[in-house]
């Protein structure tokens, strides 16, 4: 019986001890294949205090978070410190303010201010004097609208101004010019020359550069013979102006063999003569009772074209044979030709006077 008993014990101790060596050899083997093993109690331990670490962490996150939803989320940081923040958004905006309106940085300067022609026929001269108002104000501030529409009542030639902002206190402004269509004469002033731009204004002879001129116009107006300053001056207005250009439009469109060598404007009778290389003169009318409108042409004119368009079809050959001395055709639908040209001749200086002598 004692053998046997220790037989047993001894079978159960060395069963523990093989258990042991077997657990031993899988770890082994398991650090070997997979780069870890089984943790021993010091690593126990680390976990154990990197877990606290980690729990302490987390509670102090839980605390914030607590302290953020109810003073802030709920409104007590609000109720308690309102009125610091109020002062302190009221100061951000008086500052904004004082830095768009008042703040010299953001001035403009007059070195910082650009003009560029983007055509011929604009003084940059008189530009920058009509720009001089703008100085010193505010970048923020400037209406754009207001600068062109102070540039055209200086420059009365201008068709377009684009401006464009250099912050903190510079401006770039390119002007556009209305096309000059008509190398223009003053009955009275000889030796001088201007260009006439498609809005009526008298672009001086330097300043064309190499723009090509369209028609010849000659301007006969007493009020403008003894004015000094006729540069850039409106010598026609606007919707007579392009009134004109209509009916040359017109006229070369519709009659292109036939040539056109100068044309007279007289101001005081609203009246257009065009000469034919024929030497036969046609009249027209500008006068119209209707509402002006910019941009287009009254019905009395397009009547007045019209009729002089029905007789050019049945007498082309007396229009070119230099047999006819003018047309009148004022009155719409109506055409008084004449071609006794003594006659013509003193009618005519009767009418207009020693120009046509």
């Amino acid at each position: 019986m004692d053998f046997r008993n220790k037989l047993k014990s001894y079978i159960s101790r060395l069963t523990k001890w093989w258990k042991k060596q077997w657990k031993k050899e899988v770890q082994k083997e398991k650090k070997q294949k997979y780069l870890f093993g089984a943790s021993d109690p010091d690593d126990i331990f680390k976990r154990s205090r990197n877990t606290s670490k980690l729990y302490y962490q987390k509670e102090r996150i839980t605390a914030f978070s607590s302290f953020f939803q109810e003073k802030i989320i709920t409104g007590d940081i609000f109720k308690t410190y309102g009125y610091i923040m109020s002062m302190i958004g009221l100061m951000l905006i008086l500052l904004t303010v004082y830095i768009i309106a008042f703040s010299p940085y953001f001035k403009i300067s007059p070195n910082q201010v650009m003009v560029e022609a983007m055509t011929p026929g604009v003084d940059i001269g008189i530009a920058y004097r009509a720009l001089e108002w703008i100085y010193g104000q505010s970048i923020f501030l400037l209406d754009e609208a207001d600068i062109a529409s102070k540039l055209k009542l200086h420059l009365k030639n201008l068709e377009a101004v684009s401006i464009d902002r250099y912050y903190p206190n510079g401006i770039k402004v390119l002007i556009t010019g209305a096309p000059i269509l008509f190398d223009t004469t003053i009955t009275g002033i000889p030796d001088k020359k201007w260009g006439l731009s498609k809005n009526g204004v008298l672009i001086p002879e330097k300043d064309l550069g190499e723009t090509v001129i369209k028609y010849h116009l000659e301007i006969t107006a007493e009020n403008l013979i003894g004015d000094l300053f006729l540069n850039y001056k409106q010598g026609i207005d606007e919707y007579n102006m392009t009134t004109i250009s209509r009916v040359f439009e017109i006229f070369t469109s519709e009659w292109s063999n036939i040539k056109l060598t100068k044309s007279r404007y007289f101001l005081w009778e609203n009246e257009l003569h065009i000469i034919l290389d024929s030497g036969t003169r046609l009249i027209f009318a500008l006068q119209d009772d209707s509402e002006k409108r910019p941009g287009t042409i009254s019905k009395n004119i397009l009547d007045e074209l019209v009729t002089l368009r029905t007789y050019i079809a049945s007498n082309r050959s007396r229009i070119t044979d230099w047999s006819l001395s003018y047309i009148d055709a004022r009155i719409p639908g109506k055409l008084f030709v004449c071609v006794d040209k003594v006659i013509c001749q003193k009618n005519l200086i009767l009418i207009y006077g020693e120009v046509y002598r």
